[in-house]
């Protein structure tokens, strides 16, 4: 596909996408610093944002394709990201099929969490592959960096719990 072309097509999906993206973002203060947003618009917010996501799946797919695709360390990277991403979407949609068509609560464990869980093992594949790419190394060889290599992951997790709980007990489980 020659140049003119390429910016022709790619110029305005990116256009808009930003004026979507941004729209978004003004919806999302909206409903966070409004103070009679309902559960229901922020359920129908969470529904609809995935817009960008879908966007960002297909683009990365394409893109990963100009960067060698799985033959390359980028291209798999970027490959693995946009797999992630399609798993966020597909657990979103699960999601909201049980609020808006099914008309049930959300049950845990649920066909969602599969999409949620499993963009995971994704992400940090694409991290990997990014780091490999960059030249970045990491030993641990002695007992003191594994023990670290444990801990600090696990110490990040109790802090999200905790302020996660505090944040309940504080605002309120809807807010």
């Amino acid at each position: 596909m020659s140049e003119f072309i390429r910016s022709a097509i790619l110029r305005p999906a990116a256009e808009c996408v930003i004026v979507i993206f941004f729209a978004f973002l003004a919806w999302w203060f909206y409903l966070h610093f409004a103070i009679t947003a309902s559960s229901d618009a922020l359920q129908l917010w969470g529904a609809t944002y995935q817009v960008i996501a879908w966007f960002g799946a297909i683009a990365g797919l394409l893109i990963s394709r100009r960067w060698g695709g799985y033959k390359s360390l980028v291209g798999r990277a970027i490959l693995a990201f946009s797999l992630g991403l399609f798993f966020q979407c597909f657990g979103q949609i699960t999601y909201s099929s049980y609020v808006y068509f099914l008309r049930i609560p959300i049950p845990y464990p649920s066909v969602g969490d599969i999409g949620f869980f499993g963009s995971i093992p994704f992400y940090a594949y694409g991290a990997y592959l990014l780091a490999r790419v960059s030249g970045a190394r990491v030993s641990l060889r002695s007992y003191h960096q594994q023990m670290l290599a444990v801990l600090i992951p696990l110490l990040m997790l109790c802090l999200r719990t905790h302020f996660s709980c505090a944040a309940t007990i504080l605002i309120g489980p809807n807010r």
